[in-house]
């Protein structure tokens, strides 16, 4: 293991994150079968893996009861999403990767990478508080910058900027790079039609057909106590 980076493996990296992440997104506990839809694995299998973070100490978790971090384990699930998020500037701003690509590249990277390096990295950077995604970056202090936003289908308007972008896949980010929806992009929903799922907006390059996929990786910026404008049927 190269001095500084990650003690764990890239698996439990990733279950780490995903445990951090869906709280940050959702007031709903984390369960087994929230982790097996956000990871795309088989509840049996995120099952056997949760076993083995309580073992280390990294999880505490009941039979069919919610999965929370010890201490240790949000200090380590802090540290995957920090240096995730960070890998993703790295590779939009140093290397100019293809923004649909950032974040399975990050990926691969993130058990490898030191923290000298992440820290000179960050510095080269300016220190972002938001990476390419929108998503914020955790402090080193363990404080998270603060986003107000919430998923576009609960906007206040029908006109609505993009804050950022969640849980999308490859191909997800290809549709909305396509039409130029990345954060701080403008969009107005144009119809919404629940049985077949499709969102009609109008956004920087005209008009778009965003399916479920894509309408529910997108999240904007919003006014507490506004009620939604449109649902999702």
């Amino acid at each position: 293991m190269t001095a500084g980076a990650s003690p764990r493996s890239a698996p439990d990296t990733r279950f780490l994150r995903a445990i951090w992440t869906i709280p940050e997104l959702s007031e709903h506990p984390v369960t087994v079968s929230r982790l097996a839809r956000s990871l795309g694995h088989t509840p049996g299998t995120v099952s056997d893996r949760i076993k083995r973070l309580a073992s280390r100490g990294l999880v505490e978790h009941e039979r069919y009861g919610a999965v929370a971090l010890t201490p240790e384990g949000k200090r380590d699930a802090l540290r995957a999403v920090r240096v995730h998020r960070q890998l993703r500037c790295v590779l939009a701003e140093l290397f100019d990767y293809p923004w649909p690509e950032l974040s399975d590249d990050a990926e691969g990277l993130e058990v490898a990478v030191t923290d000298r390096f992440m820290t000179l990295a960050a510095q080269r950077l300016g220190s972002p508080e938001f990476d390419p995604y929108g998503e914020p970056i955790p402090r080193l202090d363990g404080t998270v910058p603060a986003l107000l936003d919430g998923p576009l289908m609960t906007a206040s308007t029908a006109h609505a900027r993009i804050s950022r972008v969640v849980s999308a896949s490859k191909a997800v980010l290809r549709t909305l790079d396509g039409h130029s929806l990345r954060p701080g992009a403008t969009l107005q929903v144009v119809s919404w039609n629940p049985s077949v799922g499709v969102l009609r907006v109008t956004g920087p390059r005209g008009e778009a057909e965003l399916g479920l996929a894509a309408v529910r990786s997108l999240r904007t910026l919003r006014e507490p106590g506004v009620q939604a404008a449109f649902g999702a049927g």
